[in-house]
């Protein structure tokens, strides 16, 4: 069972997502564009590594859409923290980096898949 006595899946038949950007603009667009569907829920946003921990166990989301590079406590080091306290949401990296360098440590970190920025 989850931490809210919950089976692990989806509450509801919605997905309980939280935003984690240090760029109030990119949470601002992509709280917009997540929550034009019927199935989907922002339920909480961060713009750290640490507040995304912090979310994490408060609010025990599905998913984590989470920036790779923010100020304090990038995305992989709070992936691997999310992981290492056996969080049960899927972790999404968005990041402006498609190189190998950057993209396979963030899998081996416990990401479940990212999503690169482009212009």
């Amino acid at each position: 069972m989850g931490r809210n006595g919950h089976g692990g899946g989806l509450r509801d038949g919605v997905i309980r997502v939280v935003l984690v950007d240090d760029h109030n603009v990119v949470r601002a667009g992509l709280k917009a564009v997540l929550g034009s569907a019927k199935d989907i829920e922002v339920i909480g946003e961060g713009s750290n590594g640490k507040e995304a921990i912090s979310l994490a166990e408060r609010l025990d989301p599905d998913v984590i859409v989470m920036d790779l590079s923010m100020g304090e406590m990038d995305g992989a080091e709070a992936t691997k923290a999310l992981v290492g306290n056996n969080a049960r949401a899927k972790v999404l990296i968005l990041t402006m980096h498609a190189e190998d360098a950057y993209l396979v440590p963030l899998l081996e970190a416990g990401a479940s898949g990212y999503l690169v920025k482009s212009a």
